[in-house]
C-alpha cells in the first residue's frame, strides 16, 4: 500500500502539523505509522480533552506515558476511568473545565486515586458541590483507622474552585481538613455559591 513506503524521515515531519490527539488515528493505519506516532506521543506531557468521544478521549490518555498535565472540558463522561490508566497514575496538575457530567462521586475518586495529583481545578461544573468534599473527608476518616487498605489520597499542594454554584465555605472547610495533612497549602474559591472570592493559605504539614 502507498502509506507503507512514505519515508520515515518524511512520516515525522508530516506528524509534526498533526494534534497529539490525531497522532492517535494516525497510528491505526499501519505498524509503520504506529511506531512513528508512538514515539511522538512519548514526549507528549500536556494534553487536551474535549469530550467528543470517550472512547478516542481515553484512547488518546493512554497513549501518553509521560503525561503531567491534562485539562478536560466538555461533553467528557468517562471520569470513572481516569484514576485507573497506568498511564496518567502519575499526573501531576488536573483542569476540569465546564465538565457537566463531572460528580461529586467523581471528584472524590479522582483524589483517592491520583496518588501523586499536585493541583486540582474545577471550573462551572454545575453538579459539584459540597458533598464531594464531604465525602473525601470520610475518606480519609477510613483510610486513617485502616478501614479501607491500598487507599491514599492525592498529595494535593492547591485546589481552584470557581463558578460552582453548589460548593460553598463547607466544602472549603471539609477539603482542609480531608487533605491539609497531606501537604494542601492553597484553596482558591471565585465566585462559588455564597459569591465569596477568596484564597485560603494553609501550612503544610506533613
Amino acid at each position: 500500500a502507498v502509506f507503507d513506503e512514505v519515508p520515515e524521515d518524511l512520516l515525522l515531519k508530516l506528524f509534526g502539523y498533526c494534534r497529539p490527539v490525531d497522532l492517535v488515528v494516525c497510528s491505526s493505519t499501519n505498524r509503520g505509522w504506529r511506531k512513528t506516532a508512538q514515539e511522538l506521543l512519548s514526549a507528549v506531557t500536556i494534553a487536551e480533552v474535549t469530550g467528543a468521544s470517550d472512547k478516542h478521549s481515553l484512547a488518546y490518555l493512554r497513549s501518553c506515558p509521560a503525561l503531567q498535565k491534562v485539562r478536560i472540558r466538555g461533553s467528557f463522561t468517562a471520569f470513572s476511568y481516569l484514576s485507573i490508566i497506568p498511564q496518567i497514575s502519575h499526573l501531576h496538575v488536573l483542569k476540569l473545565s465546564a465538565c457537566s457530567e463531572l460528580t461529586n462521586g467523581h471528584v472524590t475518586a479522582l483524589l483517592c486515586g491520583l496518588a501523586f495529583l499536585k493541583k486540582l481545578e474545577i471550573d462551572s461544573c454545575p453538579l459539584v458541590t459540597d458533598e464531594a468534599f464531604h465525602d473525601l473527608y470520610e475518606q480519609k476518616l477510613r483510610i486513617d483507622i485502616g478501614e479501607v487498605a491500598g487507599t491514599r489520597l492525592s498529595q494535593l499542594g492547591g485546589i481552584e474552585i470557581s463558578n460552582c454554584a453548589l460548593v460553598t465555605g463547607k466544602g472549603l472547610k471539609y477539603a482542609t481538613m480531608a487533605l491539609g495533612s497531606n501537604g494542601l497549602s492553597s484553596f482558591k474559591y471565585a465566585n462559588n455559591g455564597g459569591g465569596r472570592n477568596e484564597e485560603v493559605k494553609l501550612a503544610a504539614r506533613r
